[in-house]
């Protein structure tokens, strides 16, 4: 909550939110005040029916393996992005192929460039990359529980205590890839994925850019999802890491609430309320998750906002190095594809051979 003198305060009933983030007791902490106190958080309802998976013949080169069975995520013109069970370790692997006529060759570069980057156990790992005459290929590993924002649109929202595990998990990955001089630039509730633990893991560097930590270089390139865009990106008056911990607070805020902190029927009227106005935040039945989420998104001070939410009593790095080995909390398999994955009775899918084109432009991927 905030004092009268604007500055951001926690009650000592949050360290049961500390607690539970660090040993995973999933009890969410009282109510701040009897007027503040939102609605229970619903029960899990039942799994919503599902149509029966997209399999068949995806043209997947050899160079990145033999498939069993091949899953459709999302099919754009650019592009198609699949789930695939390697044949020979029964590995999940992501495909992302990439259409050379529609694509945008420097975003795939970066893309690749930035995970081989990164190794860390809560952001996806580049497997391989391959390419043919039509298309070029990207390949990472998958987690199979689910993106978050299913979870949440199934339960309306996530108490406050699993919302603040899943925000320590993502912030200590991107902790790590500031280290490395790499910003995601698109952290969001469909970007974060559990795996068949349950924890959450950090995907999709397709709009990922690269910097130097000791002499962080301004971007200005205007990209990621409108809603979860910091200020300083929306005005592009140039960005640099401190655009992944702003979209933090809104994920935070989204998973604890069910809802964005700003939102509006036009993406101009939703840019001049980023820009322009106070988050609305609801009354957050724990004062840590307010005070996080008020933390990181800091318009006046984006170099700040990690610092700023490290500062929060029970939110500091030790918090988020704890997250990745405290028990996940208890989540519903059915919004992923555990129950696809292991499925064997899906025939495999046909494979193609990598053919080089004659002028190669990606002569060095």
């Amino acid at each position: 909550m905030e004092n009268d003198r604007g500055a951001v305060s926690v009650r000592e009933d949050d360290t049961r939110v500390t607690t539970v983030v660090t040993s995973h007791v999933a009890t969410a902490p009282a109510p701040s005040s009897p007027d503040a106190a939102p609605a229970a958080v619903p029960a899990v309802p039942e799994a919503r029916p599902r149509g029966p998976p997209r399999t068949g013949a995806f043209d997947l080169p050899e160079a990145l393996g033999t498939f069993s069975h091949c899953l459709t995520l999302s099919a754009k013109r650019s592009g198609t992005v699949l789930l695939c069970r390697r044949s020979d370790d029964d590995a999940a692997v992501v495909v992302k192929k990439y259409d050379l006529q529609f694509c945008n060759p420097p975003a795939i570069v970066a893309e690749r460039d930035a995970m081989r980057t990164l190794d860390h156990p809560h952001v996806a790992a580049l497997v391989k990359t391959a390419k043919t005459d039509a298309h070029v290929f990207v390949a990472m590993t998958a987690a199979l529980g689910g993106p978050l924002y299913r979870h949440v649109r199934r339960r309306g929202r996530l108490d406050c205590a699993t919302a603040t595990y899943y925000a320590a998990n993502v912030a200590d990955a991107l902790a790590h890839c500031h280290e490395w001089g790499v910003i995601h630039r698109d952290v969001k509730a469909s970007n974060v994925v559990l795996n068949d633990k349950g924890r959450a893991i950090l995907v999709d560097f397709g709009a990922a850019a690269k910097f130097d930590p000791d002499d962080p270089k301004i971007h200005f390139t205007y990209c990621g999802t409108p809603h979860c865009m910091a200020p300083e990106m929306v005005s592009k008056v140039g960005h640099g890491p401190g655009v992944d911990f702003w979209a933090l607070g809104v994920l935070l805020c989204e998973l604890a609430s069910g809802r964005p902190p700003f939102r509006a029927e036009n993406p101009f009227e939703l840019a001049g309320l980023i820009t322009g106005s106070e988050p609305d935040l609801p009354a957050f039945e724990a004062p840590i998750v307010g005070a996080i989420v008020r933390a990181l998104l800091n318009k006046r001070a984006p170099d700040a906002r990690r610092r700023a939410a490290e500062a929060v009593p029970g939110f500091g790095a030790a918090i988020w190095k704890a997250s990745l080995i405290a028990n996940p909390p208890p989540f519903s398999p059915d919004e992923g594809y555990l129950d696809w994955f292991h499925d064997t009775g899906e025939p495999p899918a046909p494979l193609a051979d990598a053919d080089q084109p004659q002028v190669d432009p990606w002569a060095d991927f």
